[in-house]
C-alpha cells in the first residue's frame, strides 16, 4: 500500500491548492510519464458538467465536450476572471510535463513574453 492508505493512514478533511500541487508535483516526480499521459488524458462529458460554474472542460459541440483531471482539481478551488483554474501544468519545450505550479505564478513569470501559457483544462 501506498503512504496514506490502511492502518494509521492520513485524511485531510480540507486541502490547499499548495498541498495539491505538491501532491501532484510529487506524483511527477515519481512517475513523469504516468503523470504526463494522467494530465493530457481527457474524457467526453455531457452539456451539465460542461457548462459546470467551475470545472474547466474543453468546448466542443455536444457531445463532444471533453474534461480532465486538472479541470476537475481546479474546479474545486474556483476559477479568477479568466475563467482560469488557479492550478497550472507546466511543459517544457517539447511539450512534456514537468511541473504544477499556480496559475497566477505563470502568469508572472511569463510576463513581457509573447507565448501564451498552456491553459489549464
Amino acid at each position: 500500500m501506498g503512504a496514506g492508505t490502511g492502518a494509521g493512514g492520513v485524511m485531510r478533511s480540507q486541502v490547499t491548492i499548495d498541498q495539491v500541487i505538491e501532491l501532484l508535483n510529487a506524483a511527477v516526480k515519481a512517475d513523469p510519464e504516468a503523470m504526463h499521459q494522467l494530465i493530457e488524458a481527457r474524457v467526453p462529458c455531457n452539456k451539465w458538467l460542461a457548462q459546470h460554474p467551475t470545472i474547466q472542460v474543453v468546448a466542443g459541440q455536444d457531445p463532444s465536450h471533453q474534461v480532465g483531471l486538472l479541470g476537475i482539481l481546479n474546479g474545486q478551488f474556483g476559477i479568477d476572471e479568466r475563467r482560469h483554474g488557479p492550478i497550472a501544468a507546466v511543459f517544457d519545450d517539447d511539450m512534456k510535463l514537468k511541473r504544477f505550479e499556480r496559475t497566477s505564478k505563470m502568469r508572472e513569470d511569463r510576463k513581457g513574453q509573447e507565448t501564451v501559457p498552456r491553459e489549464p483544462t
